[in-house]
């Protein structure tokens, strides 16, 4: 059997369509789970971390030393190019810090074009970019693409292994969009999302029930669009 191709991701609600197509068990909120199931010509196993490049760390350090064909970071992305809409999906393989870490897989992609792998920079954040201010800025001095929280944890750690890496992420909020900064606080100490300190935000501030309920559906589309993307791109992959 050949190596497996392992997809990080942040937090289930990612990846349940994902997932379903896979015929995996979703990963349960509240703990750092790992999934297996074969598919195609390659094992496919699924970690999920909670959110934050410490957390995805952590997670990466637990993991098997066994040889792996591709580390891939999946999951939502706030778009930072104006050209992009909620909705769209992107995949790259370079990733870029606010520390002056960047990482690039260029080595083992080039020629590999068919697959679907863009030169698009992605830039990882340690703290979450929720104003279309705070986006304009950061692709003005980047020039990244998307910004996530935890694609830089997962790049560094195939760079140290030596193996392979690219990233495929949907934008869940575009980059004129503001996000309400109380969405980064339904969290729960593990890093997943809180119904019960979503319910308390909502209870203290009425007014955000509709933009959380946009999230939701929101959420759901993009998720659904990361599935097809990613199920697509296993295949050009396997066929390489």
């Amino acid at each position: 059997m050949k190596n497996p191709m392992i997809f990080c991701a942040a937090i289930p609600n990612e990846i349940k369509p994902l997932c379903r197509r896979l015929n995996l068990a979703t990963p349960h909120a509240g703990s750092s789970l790992v999934k297996s199931a074969p598919s195609g010509d390659y094992p496919v196993q699924i970690a999920v971390s909670g959110v934050g490049r410490d957390r995805m760390e952590a997670l990466l350090q637990e993991m098997s030393p066994d040889p792996v064909c591709c580390w891939v970071s999946i999951g939502f992305a706030g778009g930072l190019a104006g050209n992009l809409s909620t909705g769209d999906c992107l995949i790259g393989h370079n990733v870029m810090t606010g520390e002056g870490d960047a990482y690039s897989f260029d080595s083992f992609w080039r020629g590999k074009k068919s697959i679907g792998v863009s030169s698009n920079w992605l830039y990882c954040s340690r703290q979450a970019i929720t104003s279309a201010e705070q986006k304009k800025h950061l692709h003005k001095t980047t020039e990244a693409s998307l910004v996530d929280m935890e694609s830089a944890a997962v790049a560094r750690h195939a760079q140290k292994r030596k193996e392979p890496f690219a990233w495929i992420r949907v934008v869940s909020d575009a980059a004129g969009d503001d996000v309400a900064p109380e969405m980064m606080k339904c969290l729960s100490p593990a890093g997943f999302p809180s119904a019960f300190s979503a319910l308390k935000i909502i209870l203290a501030k009425p007014a955000l029930l509709l933009a959380f309920l946009k999230m939701g559906r929101r959420s759901s589309l993009c998720a659904s669009n990361l599935a097809d993307v990613i199920l697509l791109w296993m295949e050009k992959f396997s066929s390489k």
